[in-house]
């Protein structure tokens, strides 16, 4: 297993991330597990970062316009089976059919309201669509674009966000994630952009989520999970961090953990399509096991998160000698 040529900051912020994802969905409603499960909340920002860097990677290699669609439809292609495939399984897995009216299959079901984690897909089904705009439109001044999306999360989340309407379309819409696939590809064009941004401000991530977090729930103001100015400055500031600084983190990261980091990024996808299924199957016996104490249950759920994180593992290197490979495989 190379490390040579890895992205060794993007592996470990993914692994990382995606157990983050796994312990959102098996979280319980202390208020340990929902702080931090709100820390975790950068965890699919992270990723958006990410998909945007590679998929700018890879289009800025290719020579024609041929080669320019065919690489855009091969990503939608390859992310539009797994979500075919798990959307139906997991409609008869964990739907009372009896209860589904045939409008609530298009408008909720297939839409992203279907399983835990299927909005993403339908969030970068969007991003493909627009990415030849995007790669247009970063070619505007930085500062007008930081200005216009941290305008953008403060006037949803703290103004409109309790407008039914809004509420209603959620966080699927592709508008709300553009700052990240903005970042993505500046940081593949221009690394030297960032290099004096993130080291000076990284700390302050640790208490922009808990301190946004303590007004919505002070003020009981309703609010989106992602769609948030701590959200977005502290998941930007963190990939920026990551990525400026590869050499030092290659450097002085323990070879276990670059192994271990690789390991897990390569079956992200996997783990995401895959947990949902094992947190529905193992939940109900989660409360025979659940204890009033607080920290000793935040503890609890945090193992559970792990035994599901594992099991994912485990399947996905059995279903890896099988058919279903490429719908697991990242």
């Amino acid at each position: 297993m190379t490390t040579s040529k890895r992205l060794i900051g993007i592996d470990f912020l993914k692994s990382i991330s995606i157990f983050g994802v796994v312990f959102i969905h098996s979280r319980n409603d202390n208020i340990i597990s929902e702080i931090t499960s709100e820390l975790f909340r950068v965890a699919v920002p992270l990723f958006i970062v990410f998909f945007s860097y590679f998929l700018e990677k890879n289009l800025s290699s290719v020579s024609t316009k041929k080669e320019y669609n065919d690489i855009l439809k091969q990503k939608f292609f390859l992310l539009f089976l797994p979500y075919a495939f798990f959307t139906i399984l997991y409609f008869f897995i964990l739907n009372d059919l009896s209860l589904i009216k045939p409008r609530e299959l298009i408008t909720g079901y297939w839409s992203g309201y279907g399983w835990s984690g299927q909005y993403f897909f339908i969030v970068l089904f969007q991003l493909i669509l627009v990415f030849p705009l995007l790669q247009k439109i970063v070619n505007v001044k930085l500062i007008y674009i930081i200005t216009i999306s941290l305008f953008l999360y403060l006037i949803m989340s703290y103004i409109f966000w309790n407008l039914s309407f809004v509420s209603k379309l959620s966080d699927r819409i592709f508008i709300y994630w553009l700052p990240y696939a903005i970042l993505g590809i500046l940081l593949y064009r221009n690394i030297d952009l960032f290099k004096n941004i993130a080291n000076k401000l990284i700390l302050f991530t640790i208490f922009l989520i808990p301190t946004e977090f303590f007004i919505f729930n002070y003020f009981n103001i309703v609010h989106s999970s992602y769609v948030l100015v701590s959200i977005l400055v502290s998941s930007s500031l963190i990939a920026i961090y990551f990525i400026v600084n590869e050499n030092i983190i290659k450097k002085y990261l323990p070879d276990y953990l670059k192994k271990l980091s690789i390991y897990i990024s390569n079956k992200t996808l996997g783990i995401f399509v895959l947990n949902p299924l094992f947190i529905f199957l193992l939940k109900p016996f989660y409360h025979y096991i659940q204890v009033e104490n607080i920290f000793i249950d935040s503890i609890m759920i945090f193992l559970f998160s792990i035994l599901i994180f594992i099991l994912c593992i485990l399947t996905i290197e059995i279903l890896s000698r099988t058919f279903i490979k490429k719908l697991i495989s990242n």
